[in-house]
């Protein structure tokens, strides 16, 4: 059953390049009736999935439809991912779960783009990062060791995507990230470092607490931070906060 995994783990060390980790993936995985895989981090509620793609390896004209429809927050699949530790196929979950009308289209329309069925493998990192390896199947059900393949096989496509991101840009990682910081989310994390609460930061920048409380937590997810006071910390070294 670990036959393929292995000698994919063995060939996934010398791949130094996301396209051609993509092209080796996908010939991998075609035996299990995979035709596409897609990996990101999942984005706050405040944020578009497009910043946080890895990996893009199914119909580009599908992922630009559903950005730019910011479908990412209404996928039924998508919402699971912060729930579930463990992998699950697309057609099962949607069998069970009471869906919305809108949830409904988003389904028959990735049917129509070619995704008629999926599997996707949650992968909870520290700093309350959740990242999606799913992979687009065909209509016919995926065994139980297809399954345990697949799991093995993501989790290794996903740490080395990370290290193949982080190779490239070691020396600008830290800016970039910060860089993606809103007016809003970096004006509430100046009271948070003077060590105001929500109630006292929404009264000084004429906002509701809930909204203040939503954009300390769009601040945190972005700097991969656990808490406020990480999210200050990293902002500080990032140079996009400056400590008065």
């Amino acid at each position: 059953m670990f036959e393929i995994p292995q000698t994919y783990g063995e060939a996934i060390a010398d791949v130094n390049s996301i396209d051609n980790l993509l092209e080796l993936l996908l010939a991998s995985t075609e035996r299990f009736g995979v035709t596409g895989v897609f990996i990101a981090d999942l984005p706050s509620r405040m944020e578009t999935l497009e910043p946080h793609i890895q990996l893009r390896g199914w119909n580009d004209a599908w992922i630009r439809y559903y950005n730019e429809r910011n479908y990412v927050h209404i996928d039924p699949i998508a919402q699971l991912l912060r729930e579930r530790a463990t992998p699950y196929v697309w057609s099962e979950e949607c069998a069970v779960q009471p869906l919305t009308s809108k949830q409904r289209k988003l389904m028959d329309e990735a049917r129509d783009a070619g995704l008629i069925d999926g599997f996707t493998v949650p992968i909870h990192g520290p700093q309350m990062r959740t990242t999606c390896v799913s992979f687009a199947t065909g209509a016919k059900p995926l065994q139980r060791s297809d399954r345990h393949n697949l799991h093995f096989m993501a989790v290794l496509s996903h740490q080395r995507v990370d290290q193949i991101i982080h190779a490239k840009r070691p020396a600008t990682a830290k800016k970039e990230r910060a860089g993606v910081l809103a007016p809003r989310e970096l004006e509430c994390l100046h009271w948070a470092m003077h060590g105001l609460k929500s109630k006292e930061i929404a009264f000084e920048a004429r906002l509701s607490k809930r909204t203040v409380d939503q954009y300390l937590r769009s601040a945190m997810s972005k700097l991969r931070a656990g808490s406020r006071t990480e999210a200050v910390r990293i902002a500080i070294l990032d140079g996009s906060l400056k400590p008065v």
